[in-house]
C-alpha cells in the first residue's frame, strides 16, 4: 500500500484551536491507538528511515512495517505493509520483513520493543481527505501534530486553503520528523541524561 500524507507539528493550543474550529463544520470521529515500536541494538531501521511497530487499537493488535519512503514538495510517500498479530511479541525477526523487502531476506537481526507511543486522534472528513489531529504521549512527553492523508497534486490548492483558514500557512510541515522519530529523538535524550546521572564506574585494579 502506498501512503502519501502530510505532517505539521503544531502547539496543544493550537491543537485545542483548531479542534474548535472543525468540530462543527465536518464529520468527525474519535480513537485511541497505542504503537509499540522495535528496532535493534545499532537502530538499524531508524539509520535507514524505516519504521516498525505493532499497534494496539480498539483491542487488535497489527503489524506495520514502514519502509521506502521518500519526500517531494511538502508530502511523503512510503510504502507500508501490515499483518495481523494475535499477541504482542517481544521481538520480530528481520526475516519477517524479507518477504516484503529483498535486503532483509537473509539478516538474522532481532527487533526488540524500544517503548509505547499512544495517540489520541480526532479525524475529520473534508471532502475526500483525512484531516487527523493527534495528541501524543511518549516517554513522559506530550506533543501534537495535524496528518493531512489523501493529498494529490489535483488538491494541493485545496489543503494549501484549509491550512490558511487554520492559520497553519506559516508552518512549514514537517514529514521527516514522524512520530518513531521524536520518539526516538525522546529516547536518546533519556538515555543520555541517565548516563550523566548515573556514570559508569571506572573498573577497579586486581
Amino acid at each position: 500500500m502506498k501512503e502519501i500524507e502530510r505532517k505539521i507539528l503544531i502547539t496543544c493550543r493550537q491543537y485545542e484551536s483548531i479542534c474548535f474550529q472543525l468540530k462543527d463544520l465536518y464529520p468527525s470521529s474519535f480513537l485511541e491507538q497505542t504503537n509499540y515500536y522495535y528496532d535493534s541494538t545499532s537502530y538499524m531501521l531508524f539509520k535507514q528511515n524505516e519504521t516498525l511497530r505493532v499497534r494496539e487499537q480498539k483491542g487488535k493488535l497489527e503489524a506495520q512495517y514502514k519502509f521506502n519512503k521518500r519526500y517531494v514538495n511538502y508530502e511523503r510517500n512510503c510504502d507500508e505493509v501490515s499483518w495481523s498479530v494475535v499477541s504482542l511479541p517481544s521481538t520480530l525477526s528481520a526475516a519477517l520483513l524479507g518477504k516484503y523487502n529483498e535486503k532483509y531476506e537473509k539478516s538474522k537481526e532481532i527487533f526488540s520493543i524500544l517503548g509505547t507511543l499512544t495517540t489520541e486522534r480526532k479525524n475529520f472528513y473534508i471532502n475526500n481527505l483525512i484531516f487527523s489531529l493527534d495528541k501524543n504521549f511518549y516517554l513522559g512527553y506530550i506533543d501534537c501534530e495535524l496528518e493531512i492523508e489523501g493529498v494529490t497534486e489535483e488538491n494541493i490548492s485545496f489543503v494549501n486553503a484549509i491550512c490558511a483558514e487554520l492559520g497553519l500557512e506559516n508552518i512549514k510541515p514537517s514529514n521527516k520528523k514522524g512520530k518513531y522519530t521524536r520518539f526516538l529523538s525522546r529516547y536518546f535524550d533519556i538515555q543520555d541524561h541517565y548516563k550523566l546521572q548515573f556514570p559508569l564506574r571506572p573498573k577497579e585494579k586486581l
